[in-house]
């Protein structure tokens, strides 16, 4: 135990539990990263590819529909093989480089044509077994 949690625990009782910046700044770097990772996937999948959509008249609309289509993509199945639905909010248990690349995949959903989307959410719906019940194969 290093000296300035040794002396914190004596000044506080043993019971402290330090936050993590007390103990390693970098741990809260990482913390202030992630946050600012997940603040932009939000973005993303929240604001600007449902203004999008709008914009370009796409069959999907709905944040929920991006955020099936980036998971499953990043992924490459059905996103809660991966992730569990009980621990909450799925964008929330990504790790930084997890969150990078699906913004990667929301970005380039802006930029590409938009045979690209179309493609995206086709694999999503066949890793879903969903493209059959459409008659689609």
């Amino acid at each position: 135990m290093n000296f300035k949690l040794c002396a914190l625990k004596h000044h506080f009782g043993t019971n402290f539990i330090p936050r993590p910046s007390i103990l390693c700044p970098q741990r809260r770097q990482l913390m202030d990263e992630l946050k600012l990772l997940q603040d932009r996937y939000l973005e993303l999948i929240n604001q600007v590819l449902p203004q999008l959509a709008k914009e370009r008249q796409l069959p999907l609309r709905y944040n929920h529909c991006f955020g099936r289509i980036v998971l499953d993509n990043l992924f490459g199945c059905c996103w809660y093989e991966v992730l569990s639905r009980k621990n909450g909010s799925a964008y929330k248990q990504l790790n930084q480089e997890q969150l990078k690349r699906a913004i990667e995949i929301a970005e380039a959903i802006i930029f590409e044509p938009q045979e690209y989307i179309a493609q995206l959410n086709q694999n999503s719906l066949r890793w879903r077994g969903k493209l059959k019940k459409l008659g689609v194969t």
